[in-house]
């Protein structure tokens, strides 16, 4: 069965303006599906919550989350709720600092890492472009989530383009 609604978590400095091209591209091969690409805070206790708040108020099928946005998908606990990942972020205490974000916004991910938490998730599916010099946690996703489908990406950077939302992105959704 197709996802009728689809969640776009967006990375860290981003106002969802991929999920506003999903919005665009899905009703063309998704003709009863919506797409909900909100505005995310950066702080990891608010981002959470509104996240969660937005699944249960539209009942939704799925969550697509892009580097920061796929670390608060991988951080969803609710197996009803299938989940793509795309470049995710696996330490944002640690990638945060790096790219220099304020420390009161990296502060609020200290403990918060992929590496301290048990994961029982069975609709799972990362995408990794292998030209992503930002993060790069392909190899760690296949540690931690063994047996998950892991989609590498020839020629794709962090972000994902519209063009690949379309050619990718667009068959890995069929297969739920």
């Amino acid at each position: 069965m197709k996802p009728k609604k689809i969640l776009y978590i967006h990375g860290y400095n981003s106002s969802g303006s991929t999920g506003r091209v999903m919005q665009e591209i899905f009703p063309k091969y998704f003709p009863d599906c919506e797409v909900i690409a909100p505005k995310i805070s950066p702080y990891f206790v608010e981002a959470q919550e509104r996240i969660e708040e937005i699944i249960k108020e539209n009942n939704i099928d799925l969550v697509i989350g892009t580097s920061l946005g796929g670390f608060m998908t991988l951080k969803i606990n609710n197996p009803k709720v299938s989940k793509i990942v795309i470049n995710p972020v696996f330490d944002p205490f640690e990638d945060l600092a790096e790219i220099d974000a304020p420390k009161d916004i990296y502060e609020s991910y200290r403990n918060k890492s992929i590496y301290n938490q048990s994961f029982n998730d069975s609709n799972l599916i990362g995408i990794f472009g292998d030209k992503d010099i930002l993060v790069n946690y392909r190899e760690d996703f296949k540690t931690f989530f063994p047996g998950r489908e892991v989609v590498e990406v020839s020629e794709m950077e962090h972000q994902i383009k519209s063009e690949e939302i379309e050619k990718i992105l667009v068959k890995i959704i069929n297969k739920f």
